[in-house]
């Protein structure tokens, strides 16, 4: 369900109530069970460029001329993606919180249909219970693709349709719940 009530802090990435209690994320569900580190700050920087780049292409605001060089491969992957796809969406960037479970998110784009997460590195198996958590949290039937930008200027759809990815991914948040209320994270 979207929600008005919950706020990110981009620079900390940290979820809050309107009361000021952190709401845990998605992501930092999963990462606290499956602590991989796909890159360096650089990827992380990389990839919040290219997210920023990609809205700016949704709005048609982007410059071009502007476009850092490291992502304009990306940047152009994506307008493929938009050019060959031609999704409509419905939300982009919209923060979502699951009241029956207490976690929330923030859906990178969907359509009435599908969720699309942008990502800019390798395909990991994770991938598959984040989109389920988000779609989850939006408490929408929609398909779950993630989207696999490519510096090369191409793109990849992969689709999650394991129905028991959901599942994956509430064991991630047991746990989690778990090790916060036992104080290990």
């Amino acid at each position: 369900m979207q929600t008005k009530l919950i706020q990110l802090d981009e620079d900390t990435h940290i979820y809050t109530d309107r009361k000021g209690n952190i709401i845990s994320s998605v992501t930092q569900i999963i990462e606290s069970i499956f602590p991989f580190k796909y890159g360096n700050d650089y990827v992380s920087q990389r990839g919040k460029a290219v997210h920023t780049a990609c809205d700016l292409i949704d709005t048609g605001e982007l410059d071009w001329d502007t476009v850092d060089k490291r992502i304009e491969g990306y940047a152009w992957a994506y307008q493929k993606f938009l050019s060959e796809v031609k999704p409509i969406y419905v939300a982009s960037e919209q923060i979502v919180y699951s009241e029956v479970y207490g976690y929330c998110g923030t859906l990178d784009r969907h359509t009435s249909r599908i969720l699309y997460d942008i990502k800019t590195g390798v395909k990991v198996f994770t991938h598959a219970y984040q989109t389920a958590g988000y779609v989850e949290a939006v408490g929408l039937r929609l398909k779950r693709k993630c989207l696999y930008l490519k510096d090369n200027g191409n793109y990849k759809v992969v689709a999650y349709t394991d129905g028991s990815d959901i599942f994956n991914f509430l064991a991630c948040l047991k746990i989690f719940n778990i090790k916060k209320k036992e104080g290990l994270i």
